[in-house]
C-alpha cells in the first residue's frame, strides 16, 4: 500500500488528493502534497546503439524476465561502463538495508517546502556498483513507466553519501524488447530532494537490424484482416483495449516467459507497479492481441503465439511481429491506411465515429468509447514511430 515507484500505482484516493506518501522510518510513514516523482525524459528519439554480447549457457538474453538478469547482461555486455565513460565496473552491493539517519529538504504541489527526517527507513538497491573513479547506484525496472519516485535513488544516495568517498553516480534502467533505456540523475543541492537533475540519456540494443518505413508498409500490405471486432455479430470477444503503451504489452510477455504456468493478478500488479485496475488493462490488451490467454480466473499465462514472439530474436523482428498482430484487427488496418493517404493520424472525434461505425465496444458508451479511442491512436503513433533507420 505504500510502496509507489510510479504515479501510476498511487492509490486513486490518494492521486486525487493530490497525496504522496514517504517512509521516515521502519514502521512510520508522512503522508503530504510532497512531489515524489520525476517524470522520465521522452524515448521516442533515443535511437539504441547496438553492443555485441557474449554467450553464455546460464544467460538466456532472448527471455530476460527479472530485474537481476537485466543487470547482468547490462554488465557483460560493458554497456554500463560505455554509458559511465569508465572503466572496470563490477557489483558490489545491493538488496535492502536500513537508511539510516538523515534529513532532507522537499517541495511541495501547492508550493514551499517541508522539512523531512528519515531515521533508520528500509529502502532496497537493485544494483550497487564501484570502479576506479565513482560509486554507481542502479535502480532497473523491467516495464516501461512514464515517471519513477525519486526516494528509489535519493535515499540510497543519501545512506551511502555519508560513508563514501568517491563520487556517487545515479542511474534509472529500464529494460524491454533487447533494448535498454539509461538515465543518469543529480542532485544539485544534496539535502534537497527535488534538485534532482537528469545528466545524461542513451540508448543500447543486443541487436543491429534496423526497422524502415518500407518494413512496416508492407507487413501491412501483406496482411489480411481476421478479426473485425464487431459485438454485433460475435460472442465471446476480448474487450476492446485501453492500454496506451505497447512497449508495457512487451514488458509484461518476457515478465511472464519466466513463468510457463502464468501469474497471479497480484503479481502482474507488482510488476507493473500500478494499481489493480491499471495493471489489468495490459493482460486485457495481451489477450487481444493473442499474445496472453487465462487458463483459470485471475491467472495469465502466454499463448503458443508469445512463445514464438519471443523465438524472434532480433527486437526489430519482435516489433514488427506485434504490428502484425495489430493489422489482423480491421480497425488498425483501415485506420493505418487512412492515416498514410491523410498524411497524419485522426482525431480522437473521427476515432470515435470509426469505432461505433464497426461496433467495437458493447453499448457504446460515449466515456468509454473515447477511452479506448485514446489507446487506437496511440498504437497508431506507435506503428508511424516504428521505423528508426536513419
Amino acid at each position: 500500500m505504500t510502496k509507489h515507484d510510479s504515479i501510476d500505482g498511487v492509490p486513486a484516493p490518494l492521486k486525487e488528493r493530490g497525496l504522496n506518501i514517504l517512509a521516515i522510518s521502519r514502521s512510520a510513514y508522512v503522508l503530504g502534497d510532497f512531489e515524489v516523482f520525476e517524470a522520465l525524459p521522452d524515448t521516442t528519439d533515443m535511437r539504441p546503439e547496438f553492443r555485441d554480447i557474449p554467450t553464455y549457457e546460464t544467460l538466456d538474453i532472448d527471455h530476460i524476465s527479472s530485474e537481476s538478469n537485466a543487470i547482468n547482461a547490462l554488465v557483460i555486455s560493458d554497456i554500463l561502463d560505455d554509458f559511465l565513460g569508465e572503466q572496470d565496473t563490477v557489483e558490489t552491493f545491493n538488496g535492502r538495508m536500513g537508511t539510516g539517519d538523515f534529513d532532507f529538504e522537499i517541495a511541495r504541489h501547492g508550493g514551499g517546502h517541508s522539512h523531512i527526517e528519515v531515521n533508520g527507513a528500509q529502502l532496497e538497491i537493485d544494483g550497487g556498483f564501484e570502479n576506479w573513479q565513482s560509486v554507481i547506484i542502479m535502480e532497473t525496472k523491467n516495464v516501461l513507466h512514464p515517471d519513477f519516485n525519486v526516494r528509489q535513488l535519493y535515499y540510497p544516495y543519501r545512506k551511502y553519501s555519508a560513508f563514501v568517498r568517491k563520487p556517487i553516480r545515479l542511474l534509472f534502467s529500464q529494460y524491454t524488447n533487447l533494448t535498454y533505456h539509461l538515465f543518469e540523475y543529480e542532485f544539485q543541492d544534496p539535502k534537497d530532494y527535488s534538485s534532482i537533475r537528469l545528466v545524461r540519456k542513451k540508448a543500447y540494443t543486443f541487436e543491429d537490424s534496423r526497422i524502415s518505413a518500407d518494413d512496416v508498409w508492407y507487413m501491412w500490405n501483406g496482411e489480411k484482416v481476421i478479426f473485425d471486432d464487431d459485438r454485433s455479430k460475435h460472442d465471446g470477444l476480448p474487450p476492446f483495449p485501453q492500454a496506451d503503451k505497447v512497449e508495457r504489452i512487451l514488458s509484461l510477455v518476457e515478465f511472464l516467459s519466466g513463468r510457463p504456468d502464468g501469474a497471479a493478478t497480484d503479481e502482474i500488479t507488482e510488476f507493473m507497479g500500478t494499481v489493480e485496475r491499471q495493471a489489468a488493462y495490459y493482460p486485457s490488451a495481451g489477450i487481444y492481441l493473442g499474445l496472453f490467454e487465462k487458463p483459470k480466473p485471475g491467472t495469465t499465462r502466454l499463448t503458443d503465439e508469445a512463445w514464438n514472439l519471443l523465438k524472434l530474436r532480433n527486437r526489430s523482428d519482435r516489433l514488427l511481429r506485434v504490428a502484425q498482430l495489430m493489422f489482423r484487427h480491421k480497425i488498425f488496418h483501415d485506420l493505418y491506411g487512412k492515416t498514410l493517404k491523410l498524411g497524419y493520424v485522426p482525431d480522437k472525434n473521427d476515432v470515435v465515429a470509426v469505432m461505433v461505425e464497426m461496433n467495437v465496444i458493447e453499448g457504446n458508451s460515449e466515456s468509454m468509447l473515447y477511452r479506448r479511442a485514446q489507446t487506437v491512436i496511440a498504437w497508431l503513433r506507435w506503428l508511424f514511430e516504428l521505423p528508426d533507420e536513419e
